[in-house]
């Protein structure tokens, strides 16, 4: 059947008498780009899984338009199985493929293509597979495993699934470009632009500039309502991100005073001379100093990652040297690195960066127990102290500290591990995409905090922080590095920052 566009109305659910969604009214037109914001607990995704069926709304009507005219489903009995019979998938924020199966596998497990009724199609699947794997620039094999794959990579390759296998009418990508470097959004984002005529695609983000670049119409949420439905060709970023947070979003200035320079001879915090890591990044040097945030930015594929993990000990690197306080230092483990002051910060906050099945007070204190532990017994004023003294700096909005770690936002639970990282009060903070996967009021309190409690009130330590945004890093740096294939190709003191060219020695094009 044809689709001709769906519409939700008088949505509402609840949890425990804390209203998740409040009458929402929703439209869906049969083809286009539909951008779906909000802050972090707006409700973007109870809506989505309501709208794929792996929630029950309380509440309300669902109507899908096939041949012309509108049908109600019953949104009780709604379900990813009936979902997906009207066309409907979803790309989640993890892709679940089964790792140990080949592409293939994964591919045709459902619904195998078949030369008769007791054989396989082997040849037309690959073909298949081959084409869509070139057309999103994957280079991989239809033979490849999954667990192969790297994470990125995966969700672009669920997304062709979706798009190009499957028979999709309307496909909901859940905070999908979160985990894409911007050489692989963009492919993502060409691609959708060569079927948007032909499907209806929803896409979930907190990259306003996305919306404003991509979609065709915009939907906000704010505190489980909806605010507005917009064309998005009328709304500049400043605006969505206004409605987004429901007041005006400053984005944050800092006058001179907070900035280092070259003429204040400042003294070196840590200096990396010549590392390099085999297939990761080559004669790489240069140096932090206090009281400086230095940014360090380029491709996935660029090694700025990397760098920062050998820097913490995360990582290993084949030659060269580290000084620490111009004195040789080696980062054999992440151990080693904590108890000199030189403290990580993950970009996978999930998996690497908070424990999830611990309670807000244990994850803000768990690097600190071993001081924190008198005879056998941890001293729990001292933990409640800590806590309330970080949620202070870090404005962490949390009911109790002994609720569970996920019970937060996103851009409180990067709060929480930001807060642990920063209670042994390290000399350098090393932070990798530290405002990824949150909400832009949640991205410029972080990087206001970094600039003006980290580094503002405590003059001898500095930071170290690789972003993908060229934005925030002018905002909150005194110097910017521009790694790309593995190499150190520009570095930008403040006062010559452009982003045009950052942005085209990221591409690595040369020329000022």
């Amino acid at each position: 059947m044809t689709f001709n566009g769906l519409r939700l109305r008088n949505i509402c659910k609840s949890y425990g008498g804390v209203c998740a969604l409040s009458n929402i009214d929703f439209d869906l037109e049969s083809s286009g780009i539909h951008g779906l914001v909000g802050k972090n607990g707006a409700g973007k995704s109870t809506f989505v899984d309501i709208l794929y069926g792996w929630i029950t709304a309380d509440t309300g009507s669902y109507e899908i338009a096939e041949t012309g005219t509108y049908r109600e489903i019953d949104i009780k009995k709604h379900t990813p199985v009936t979902a997906r019979e009207k066309g409907i998938f979803l790309v989640p924020q993890e892709p679940p493929f089964a790792l140990e199966l080949t592409i293939e596998q994964n591919f045709f497990m459902a619904k195998p293509r078949m030369k008769s009724f007791f054989s396989f199609d082997t040849e037309a699947m690959k073909t298949q597979i081959q084409i869509t794997l070139d057309r999103f620039r994957l280079d991989y094999s239809p033979d490849s495993y999954v667990s192969d794959v790297s994470m990125e990579d995966r969700h672009l390759l669920y997304t062709a699934l979706i798009t190009d296998i499957y028979d999709s009418k309307v496909i909901l990508l859940d905070e999908v470009t979160s985990a894409l470097p911007r050489t692989k959004t963009r492919i993502l984002f060409d691609y959708l632009n060569e079927i948007r005529s032909k499907k209806s695609i929803v896409l979930i983000t907190h990259r306003v500039q996305e919306i404003c670049e991509v979609c065709d119409y915009v939907t906000v949420f704010r505190d489980g309502q909806k605010i507005i439905t917009q064309q998005a060709d009328v709304l500049d970023e400043h605006e969505l991100a206004h409605l987004i947070v429901g007041k005006k979003v400053e984005i944050p200035s800092f006058s001179s005073e907070f900035y280092i320079t070259m003429d204040s001879k400042p003294k070196e915090n840590i200096r990396v001379n010549n590392l390099t890591s085999e297939g990761f990044y080559e004669n790489i040097s240069f140096t932090n100093f206090k009281g400086e945030i230095l940014g360090i930015t380029g491709l996935l594929e660029s090694g700025a990652s990397q760098v920062l993990r050998t820097i913490c000990g995360v990582g290993h690197n084949n030659k060269g040297k580290i000084f620490f306080e111009e004195k040789e230092f080696v980062p054999e483990t992440p151990t080693i690195c904590v108890l000199n002051g030189i403290i990580y910060g993950t970009n996978d906050r999930i998996h690497e960066g908070i424990f999830t099945d611990m309670s807000i007070l244990d994850n803000l204190n768990s690097i600190f127990w071993d001081k924190l532990t008198g005879k056998w017994v941890l001293n729990e004023r001292a933990q409640k102290n800590n806590y309330d003294h970080y949620k202070g700096i870090f404005n962490i909005k949390a009911d109790s500290p002994s609720d569970n770690v996920l019970s937060l936002s996103g851009g409180n639970q990067q709060k929480v591990m930001l807060a642990r990282i920063t209670l042994p009060n390290p000399k350098i903070l090393v932070l990798d995409e530290p405002t990824k996967g949150i909400d832009v009021g949640a991205k410029y309190e972080i990087l206001r905090i970094l600039r003006e409690k980290l580094i503002g009130i405590d003059k001898d330590r500095s930071i170290i922080i690789n972003s993908s945004s060229i934005g925030e890093l002018m905002i909150v740096c005194d110097r910017i590095i521009v790694l790309f294939a593995g190499k150190v190709s520009r570095i930008f003191n403040r006062d010559s920052f452009d982003e045009q060219a950052i942005f085209k020695a990221i591409q690595g094009v040369s020329g000022e």
